[in-house]
């Protein structure tokens, strides 16, 4: 204790003379909001506030201080209980890896394996899974509504369905459903660490009507990975999903674009109480606007940010004599052909069609889906999409770099994608002729 101003006071907690030696010199007063803790004026924080850098801050959510005093979080992360992790804007939805990992060729899927990273599945121990990376949750069995139905059962058995004290059980959308998949993973093509039984290996119905032909409505091989229309007579099997946690999705599913709901006859119908994709219309909804014009030949998907080739045939267009496959000029070649195309376009060969860039790839299936939207057809982009020469029906495939090692044939089988209404198909590397439209940027 020392004597400041005729009074005895402690120099380690007096916040008039914080700090002052045996003669009452060289002590401090400390500042609004400030103790003397220790002969130095401190903040004096609230409970589950720490003194950093001179502020109280909350070390669980603060970016600038994220768990310790030291610690700051990137530009693109947010401060999460403690913790650095990626922050997702409201309208990006990043797109997935594939899964596949064998490389068949420089440059293809599984070798450059872009997209998102992420940490798939938890068992829940009360028969459902979450997707860590979509957010989604599902039944553990995938035949918790046993047996095959018509498209309008399963949408009626999933409504219905009360499980594991949930009630708002539904038939998965199209994309929901292909968000289950694993390119790299056959029979079936899931995750192979996935906590699911039952599982078939077989068509699986969606939600989502074929906008073209709305007597059939999509469906995805769990088999392999193909995405094709059947007739909504036909029995395929239903796998229930509700939303879970979309809102702490790592790559949120983005929303199909269908908005209209139609009967088993194709008909127009109202959407209340029918369970389709046009009713819920679930995922994350695009920017607006969601692409963007960059003024020199390219366009920028602001949904994924992902940066395409203004025009959709550059072969086409400006080099036809590369062309010589199947009908000459037209922009559709084999697969070797088109990886051969993006190297020309990169090194410079064919520089009217690399926009000043040299860092083109062939997308993978993922990214070349993520383009569809099944609200419209002919093609199936969404509308205002500003590119030129998309390529439609009859001849509207364009490949990707992902091989189907579902195939008996693999290697040689490839994965490609119709612009007409989203159709995902595989076709011998040598033997198809499809287009070409490549892509960069992304995760």
């Amino acid at each position: 204790m020392v004597v400041c101003n005729n009074a005895c006071v402690d120099p380690q907690t007096n916040e008039s003379n914080c700090g002052a030696d045996s003669n009452c010199i060289g002590g401090t007063v400390c500042g609004e909001g400030q103790i003397c803790d220790g002969g130095m004026c401190v903040l004096n924080c609230q409970p589950g506030l720490t003194e950093c850098g001179g502020l109280c801050v909350d070390t669980d959510t603060d970016e600038d201080y994220c768990g310790l005093c030291t610690n700051s979080c990137a530009s693109d992360e947010m401060c999460i209980a403690g913790s650095c992790e990626i922050c997702l804007s409201d309208n990006y939805a990043p797109v997935p890896k594939t899964g596949q990992t064998t490389s068949y060729y420089s440059g293809d899927d599984g070798d450059l394996q872009m997209g998102f990273p992420k940490e798939r599945f938890t068992d829940n121990g009360d028969g459902t899974v979450t997707d860590n990376y979509t957010g989604l949750m599902w039944t553990k069995n995938a035949q918790q509504i046993s047996g095959t139905k018509t498209w309008s059962a399963a949408l009626s058995s999933c409504n219905g369905l009360d499980y594991a004290g949930y009630d708002d059980w539904r038939l998965p959308n199209v994309r929901e459903l292909l968000s289950l998949l694993d390119y790299g993973a056959t029979h079936p093509a899931v995750p192979s660490d996935n906590p699911f039984n039952n599982i078939q290996v077989a068509w699986y119905w969606s939600s989502t009507t074929d906008e073209y032909n709305r007597i059939r409505a999509w469906s995805i091989n769990i088999d392999c990975g193909h995405v094709s229309d059947y007739g909504k007579d036909v029995f395929n099997y239903v796998w229930p999903v509700r939303d879970g946690q979309v809102l702490l999705a790592q790559t949120p599913v983005p929303r199909t674009g269908q908005t209209k709901c139609y009967d088993s006859s194709g008909s127009e119908i109202n959407c209340i109480g029918s369970g389709q994709d046009g009713e819920y219309q679930r995922g994350l909804a695009s920017p607006n606007p969601r692409f963007i014009d960059n003024d020199d030949g390219t366009i920028t998907d602001n949904l994924t940010k992902l940066i395409w080739l203004k025009n959709a045939n550059c072969i086409e267009t400006d080099y036809p004599s590369f062309d010589n496959d199947n009908t000459a000029g037209d922009g559709g070649v084999t697969w070797q052909h088109a990886f051969n195309f993006i190297t020309g376009i990169n090194n410079g060969t064919y520089s009217s069609c690399n926009a000043g860039h040299n860092d083109w790839r062939l997308p993978n299936i993922r990214e070349l889906h993520s383009l569809i939207d099944y609200g419209e057809y002919n093609p199936s982009l969404s509308l205002g999409h500003l590119f030129d020469n998309v390529e439609t029906a009859p001849y509207d495939a364009y490949w990707s770099s992902t091989t189907n090692e579902c195939s008996i044939f693999v290697p040689e089988v490839k994965w490609f994608v119709r612009m007409y209404c989203g159709h995902i198909h595989d076709f011998p590397e040598t033997m198809g002729t499809f287009y070409v439209w490549p892509v960069r940027g992304g995760q």
